[in-house]
């Protein structure tokens, strides 16, 4: 499941940001997966939940996160957010699910095409 996924998000990146080949392979697919082996890996040794390349960074291409500046970005919220943690915990569900309904209902909106 994780290679499909995978294989998947690398395909629809690298077609967002034109780095396929004259094949239509993508380059250094192989260190690619094996990263994200690496990854799964060392999460399931730590007893996390699946690590896994995610298709939402398709999403950072396209307003222009190329260089890998974004990936890190992301690694450092996660690391401040970790620390955080104990005090989100105190906040009930009850007070969240209204939040997470309305972040639903504006996903079924029309895009932006312009």
């Amino acid at each position: 499941m994780d290679l499909f996924d995978t294989v998947g998000t690398l395909v629809g990146v690298a077609a967002k940001t034109n780095m396929l080949d004259e094949n239509g392979n993508v380059p250094r697919a192989k260190e690619a997966l094996f990263a994200d082996a690496i990854g799964t890996t060392v999460g399931a040794v730590l007893g996390t939940s699946t690590v896994t390349t995610y298709v939402e960074s398709a999403a950072g291409v396209a307003v222009g996160g190329r260089t890998g500046l974004t990936a890190l970005s992301t690694a450092a919220m996660f690391i401040f957010a970790l620390f955080l943690s104990p005090i989100f915990i105190m906040i009930p569900a009850a007070a969240t699910a209204p939040a997470l309904v309305i972040v639903g209902i504006s996903r079924f909106r029309k895009p932006c095409t312009s």
